[in-house]
């Protein structure tokens, strides 16, 4: 399950999970939580160049609004569960 991730770029990217969205949430449903939210990040979040580029921050903003519809497209993804 997973990509397995060597310790050089764990020592270079910090917290990293390279695994899909449905293994995450088996993994949490597996361990009993509830999930309260399941929502994607582009691939354009926290990148300072589209901050300061007005037209290509619009253009973000509407690919967002894509991206949070279809998981697949997403880089990351943000679950809120509880126990």
């Amino acid at each position: 399950m997973g990509v397995k991730v060597s310790q050089n770029e764990w020592d270079e990217e910090g917290h990293i999970s390279l695994m899909n969205n449905k293994e995450l949430i088996k993994i949490i449903k597996e361990n009993k939580f509830k999930i309260k939210s399941n929502i994607g990040n582009s691939i354009f979040g926290g990148n300072s160049f589209f901050d300061k580029h007005i037209t290509i921050f619009g253009i973000m903003i509407l690919l967002d609004s894509i991206f949070h519809k279809f998981k697949s497209l997403c880089s990351g993804m943000i679950i809120s569960a509880e126990k």
